[in-house]
């Protein structure tokens, strides 16, 4: 009898020990939490979408994309391309593939804009497959491309950036940035 007493007594401890340390301190279970959130929406922050109708919230799209495929970042110094940025600057980038028809429009009317220049844009991981495939062809995991204005996506708050015609495909890389 007395040992299961002590069994009992000791079981008790235990579990008011435990119980304790679990409550003792709310604030830091609090912080954990909201730090595991936080943490949490920084990653999503930087996940791969392929929504349109979210994309268009964000941007304008003259013409209905036939495959759209897009990424927000915050800018950091291997986003920024040599451009002065503030700690709450974003990046956006999105891969879209238009119709023929419609991607010589678009180009026909950036060309208004400004001049044209040829450019090169460095491949992520969550390019198109075809995309991908294509730079490591080129051997320098690059794409190649024609760079025009992207005043025709552009919207508060991504308002500077270009829009790039991947070499022989209706495929554009768009970069925006805020200010």
């Amino acid at each position: 009898m007395k040992a299961a007493t002590t069994i009992l007594i000791s079981a008790f401890i235990v579990l008011v020990e435990s119980f304790s340390a679990c409550t003792s301190n709310p604030a830091n279970n609090v912080n954990a939490d909201s730090s595991n959130q936080t943490a949490n929406l920084n990653e999503n922050a930087n996940l791969t979408k392929d929504n349109t109708e979210n994309l268009k919230v964000i941007i304008k799209i003259p013409f209905e994309p036939e495959e759209t495929v897009w990424r927000e970042d915050a800018m950091n110094e291997r986003n920024a391309e040599n451009r002065d940025f503030s700690a709450t600057d974003k990046k956006l980038t999105a891969v879209l593939r238009f119709s023929a028809e419609d991607a010589d429009k678009i180009v026909a009317q950036a060309e208004t804009y400004r001049q044209p220049s040829p450019t090169e844009i460095g491949t992520e991981d969550w390019f198109p497959a075809e995309l991908i495939a294509q730079s490591e062809l080129s051997g320098n995991e690059t794409l190649k491309g024609i760079g025009y204005a992207a005043t025709d996506f552009s919207q508060p708050p991504f308002v500077d950036g270009r829009l790039t015609r991947i070499e022989n495909s209706n495929y554009f890389v768009l970069e925006l940035y805020t200010k």
